[in-house]
């Protein structure tokens, strides 16, 4: 199965509603892969929250997700840093 891996930085500070639009450019730009997403702080577990019956009606294909950035290793991933530039 293809994957297609996004990781979500500056969550603490972001809107749901921008979040919730990235996702949905991110998922239709890479659909049908399975979704692979690192939330890289603290915010990311609220967010989670915020969003997850979007997350579980729309990813019944694989998900994974990971509270913590990625490992050095893991290269070919999109970064959505929402505490650099709000206006994603």
């Amino acid at each position: 199965m293809n994957r297609a891996t996004l990781v979500l930085k500056g969550l603490h500070n972001a809107d749901p509603k921008t979040v919730y639009k990235s996702l949905m450019r991110f998922i239709a730009s890479n659909h049908p892969a399975g979704l692979v997403i690192y939330l890289c702080d603290e915010g990311g577990i609220e967010m989670l929250g915020k969003l997850a019956d979007f997350i579980s009606n729309n990813f019944s294909r694989g998900l994974e997700i990971y509270l913590g950035c990625p490992k050095s290793q893991v290269t070919g991933y999109e970064l959505l840093d929402f505490g650099k530039n709000s206006g994603l």
